[in-house]
């Protein structure tokens, strides 16, 4: 995700009207750290690994529409972009809610 985010961001600037490749960009590189301080943070459970799967299918759907849109003449109807944008909300709130349980359960 990280390299995506930076070749993307690379061909945003140099592309003409590709400003829908900053946007996937910023997307993509906003959330693989947080993916990765995630998987690294201590205690699983079932509600974060959702969290985190939603957050991982919800960049690939928001910035590869994105991306697609921009690069191609590929138009995919309904787009998948504003699933994936759904999707990314949603992970964040599974993975707050999974912190929120974990706190406050005892010995956490």
């Amino acid at each position: 995700m990280g390299a995506a985010g930076v070749a993307l961001g690379a061909m945003g600037a140099h592309l003409p009207n590709a400003s829908n490749l900053s946007v996937a960009s910023s997307f993509l590189l906003f959330h693989a750290p947080a993916l990765l301080a995630l998987e690294a943070a201590n205690g699983r459970s079932r509600l974060r690994t959702a969290g985190e799967l939603a957050m991982l299918v919800g960049s690939i759907l928001f910035s590869g529409a994105l991306a697609l849109d921009s690069l191609t003449t590929v138009k995919i109807s309904p787009s998948p972009a504003p699933f994936g944008g759904v999707l990314l909300i949603f992970g964040w709130l599974l993975v707050g809610a999974s912190f929120l349980v974990r706190r406050g359960k005892p010995g956490a």
